[in-house]
């Protein structure tokens, strides 16, 4: 009985820490979802970050930022999120934020794993459009 117990915990403990430490595989293969229309932002999807089982995802997003912002006098020209969605509810948890500077180097960190906001995702916004692809897809992890 102890022994079973322990097989599931370590395999409980693996699967948590496989989603809790993922980052951008070195050879991503970025998916352009969508454009915004009213700013040119590009979302896009690493294709083989895909993970998760029956509902639920979990994925790198990137965000291109067309015109890039200034946030506290450093250019934000991109923004790489780590996120879990449940595809029946409609709901996403921010999971990791890189904020990205003009030389492409990584400006901010920002790591809150699960205790990132569980969030509703308007279907037809940008973030819908880039759920409603994740969701369409086999994970491949």
């Amino acid at each position: 009985m102890h022994t079973k117990l322990k097989i599931f915990s370590v395999t409980i403990l693996a699967n948590t820490a496989a989603i809790l430490f993922a980052v951008p595989a070195t050879a991503e293969l970025w998916y352009k979802v969508t454009e915004n229309a009213s700013n040119n932002d590009v979302f896009l999807v690493d294709i083989d970050s895909i993970g998760g089982v029956k509902e639920f995802r979990y994925y790198w997003q990137r965000r291109d930022i067309s015109v890039p912002t200034i946030i506290q006098g450093t250019s934000i020209k991109g923004v790489l999120t780590y996120k879990s969605v449940d595809c029946n509810k409609q709901m996403e948890r921010i999971r990791k934020v890189e904020e990205i500077g003009e030389e492409g180097k990584v400006i901010l960190r920002k790591y809150d794993d699960d205790a990132g906001e569980l969030r509703p995702v308007d279907p037809d916004s940008d973030e819908g459009k880039v759920m409603t692809f994740v969701c369409s897809r086999h994970p491949t992890k």
